[in-house]
């Protein structure tokens, strides 16, 4: 009967202080406000920032009861990955979890966690223990020597994040006939004499005491070797540099490399390859040292990844200096020169050509077409082809430009230092701004000046928001469709009496005007008469004619121009009608 008692109380020990080891991360001033309040607490084995996928995490955990021996108390748990929303399902899915603690004497028992989320239990003989008086773990009042000792192990990084909840029980539980002494000389809070360990299968009215949380950082193991590649290499030399790296690795921390390294990773053949261009030679640090570190995208923030360090030395050889003009014109020539004799080569031999018999520090650069034309020198120095920084210099063209002008008649056109007023063609040779020639050819055109009449026999006549009551001519100037100035004539005959005329006036409706499409001309007929209408510009030019118009008329105006024009009503070959409309 004791043996059994002792085997219930070892397994409610190990899951008891699982909860504890799981949850809880106790400063020392936490620590001293928990004793003041009689608030059990765990300390434990400190955590490493991060572990690898695989490895075996181990924790050592001790309780504190800190005065609550006697207390009935369940761990509820709850275990997260990543999200920290919603728990887990299985500890299967992402690993393992054990705990190990000892039973009787010299004995140990190892148990699993499994589930995601719930009450840590133990069921000895044919009773699943859930709860348990907090002096089975103590090492406060008294030191009952049961550490627990936790081991995971996670297959899949991440972090993780362990919660525990320590509840107080109000049930009073069941005797484990086991029971354990306090000293008289314990710390406060410890009721002196022997007190026994009380076990119960549930916990009534669980009321938190203690909860806390720790993370732990899973990360894939990440790996690099140095598998092949050069170590010296001359300037201006293309960089090529293998490393083996692990199945996860699909990163390079950029902020290690220089800026004239690249790296490509091959996730098929698991390997890193360094690429780009040897500086050049520096005699104050001719070796460069950086660090390669390969990364998972896969592993959280905190995962450091596996470094090597690379060292590459540049081999001291000259670097050709190319000086020279860095601008001419189509045709011409340019002298370059390096510091160093060196074979000289340029971009495009079509655009220019070089004049070289041999290497030389000299030579002389022909341009045919414009355009940018890159030029380079090399040099074999050190057992190194030492390539010059590329020298460009833009080749500007020849210009020539033709250009149509236009004035009207009595106007002047400045070209150059000549004042043109004949139409011709007319040439200028000059000089770019670049200093190449250039021709600028000028065809002048010059427009005559138009004039037009018309004549209106009315009481009074409005023109052009003029009103003129006295018979006589007037005259009026537009701008025509070349912008030059045309003269209209009004040959104005005032009427006393209206009704006298041949025609009157309120008989003819134009509108609207200005116009921009559709011109309406409303015509009311007298008798048989038959009307024309006839639209002309201010030339006297006809662009629109309607012979035996009706009483409601509409001309299309689309196509025409906008400007001044005439609308003229016509009858027995006689204009009986003027009006000066304006197209938008």
């Amino acid at each position: 009967m004791k043996n059994n008692s002792i085997k219930i109380i070892s397994q409610s020990i190990i899951f008891l202080s699982i909860v504890v080891l799981i949850s809880l991360n106790v400063s020392n001033n936490a620590s001293a406000q928990n004793r003041e309040l009689n608030i059990p607490e765990v300390q434990y084995t400190e955590l490493e920032d991060y572990y690898n996928t695989g490895a075996e995490i181990a924790c050592t955990a001790r309780v504190y009861s800190n005065g609550l021996i006697d207390n009935l108390c369940a761990i509820y748990y709850e275990i997260y990955k990543d999200d920290f929303d919603t728990p887990i399902t299985s500890v299967g899915t992402y690993g393992s979890i054990s705990y190990t603690v000892r039973s009787q004497g010299t004995s140990h028992i190892t148990e699993d966690i499994t589930n995601g989320s719930g009450y840590l239990s133990v069921k000895p003989l044919f009773t699943t223990y859930t709860a348990f008086t907090l002096g089975i773990f103590d090492n406060y009042c008294t030191n009952r020597n049961r550490p627990v000792a936790l081991s995971m192990r996670f297959n899949e990084p991440g972090v993780y994040k362990f919660n525990a909840e320590i509840q107080s029980c109000t049930n009073s539980g069941s005797t484990l006939w086991t029971d354990f002494d306090v000293a008289a000389s314990a710390p406060e809070a410890c009721v002196p004499g022997t007190h026994k360990d009380y076990a119960a299968s549930t916990c009534s009215n669980p009321t938190a005491l203690f909860s806390e949380a720790i993370f732990l950082t899973i990360c894939n193991n990440n790996f690099i070797e140095f598998l092949s590649g050069a170590n010296n290499y001359c300037p201006s030399e293309e960089i090529n540099i293998v490393y083996n790296i692990g199945e996860y690795d699909d990163s390079v921390d950029m902020a290690l490399l220089p800026a004239w390294i690249s790296p490509v990773i091959d996730q098929n053949a698991n390997t890193l390859t360094l690429t780009g261009n040897a500086p050049s030679y520096d005699s104050e640090n001719p070796t460069i040292n950086f660090d390669v570190r390969i990364l998972s995208t896969l592993n959280p923030a905190g995962c450091p990844g596996d470094t090597i360090n690379q060292s590459i030395t540049i081999t001291n050889s000259q670097t050709p200096v190319i000086s020279g003009d860095n601008m001419i014109c189509e045709g011409g020539t340019v002298i370059l020169t390096s510091d160093i004799a060196a074979t000289w080569s340029s971009s495009d031999t079509e655009i220019a050509t070089i004049e070289q018999t041999a290497p030389d520090t000299e030579v002389t650069v022909i341009s045919q077409n414009s355009g940018t034309i890159i030029i380079t020198c090399q040099i074999t120095d050190n057992e190194c082809d030492v390539n010059s920084n590329n020298f460009i210099f833009n080749v500007n063209a020849h210009y020539e430009i033709t250009l149509l002008e236009s004035i009207c008649n009595g106007e002047v056109y400045s070209f150059g230092v000549d004042n043109l007023d004949t139409a011709g063609d007319y040439n200028i040779n000059t000089t770019s701004q670049y200093g190449c020639d250039s021709i600028v050819h000028l065809t002048l055109q010059v427009n005559e000046l138009s004039s037009s009449e018309f004549y209106i026999e009315d009481e009074s006549y409005t023109w052009n928001e003029i009103e003129y009551t006295e018979s006589g001519d007037y005259v009026q100037t537009f701008s025509d469709v070349n912008d030059c100035d045309s003269t209209v004539t009004l040959h104005l005959t005032i009427v006393t009496d209206i009704t006298s005329s041949s025609f009157v006036k309120e008989t003819i409706d134009i509108y609207p005007n200005p116009v921009s499409e559709s011109l309406h001309i409303d015509i009311t007929k007298e008798n048989n008469t038959v009307y024309s209408i006839i639209l002309t510009d201010i030339t006297g030019k006809v662009l629109i004619k309607k012979d035996h118009a009706s009483e409601n008329n509409i001309l299309d105006l689309s196509q025409i121009s906008g400007g001044i024009y005439f609308i003229s009503v016509m009858s027995d070959n006689k204009i009986i009608f003027t009006n000066m409309i304006n197209k938008e």
